[in-house]
């Protein structure tokens, strides 16, 4: 290797550390002489957008999701849980004269949708009050996100 040669090499060098640009005619030298070959990074590179994109589109399709009653429930644990459309009717007993009602079942039934959770539930309701039993929960353990 000549002295011109590796002077060139060794400045081109120096603009990379500068931060400066260099000529595309002198990036070949400059990644023979570190020991890269520019098609394993550039094969690297794309592969990783490529999984990165993928990751991207599936990243629901691995997220197990169980769709089950809160009867259906019982006995499970999960990180999250969602109670969706929750509303008095649901829980609630009716009596004779068409009037909703709590029941101890109705309380039990209510207790096990909450205890499913093991980091945070979820409650979503159709209505603007909260369901008479989300009343009973204190306030600091709300977060209302309307």
């Amino acid at each position: 290797m000549s002295e011109e040669s590796s002077g060139k090499k060794n400045a081109s060098l120096r603009k990379i550390k500068e931060g400066k640009d260099v000529e595309d005619t002198r990036m070949d030298e400059v990644f023979t002489v570190l020991g890269y070959n520019p098609v394993d990074i550039t094969r690297t590179k794309i592969r990783s957008k490529l999984v990165q994109k993928t990751a991207r589109r599936n990243i629901f399709k691995n997220t197990p999701i169980k769709i089950v009653t809160i009867l259906g429930s019982k006995g499970l644990s999960r990180d999250y849980t969602f109670l969706v459309n929750f509303d008095d009717r649901f829980l609630l007993d009716r009596n004779n004269d068409g009037d909703y009602t709590i029941s101890d079942v109705s309380i039990c039934k209510f207790l096990v949708a909450l205890t499913r959770a093991r980091e945070r539930v979820s409650i979503y309701t159709g209505v603007e009050e909260y369901p008479t039993y989300v009343q009973w929960i204190k306030n600091e353990f709300i977060d209302d996100r309307t």
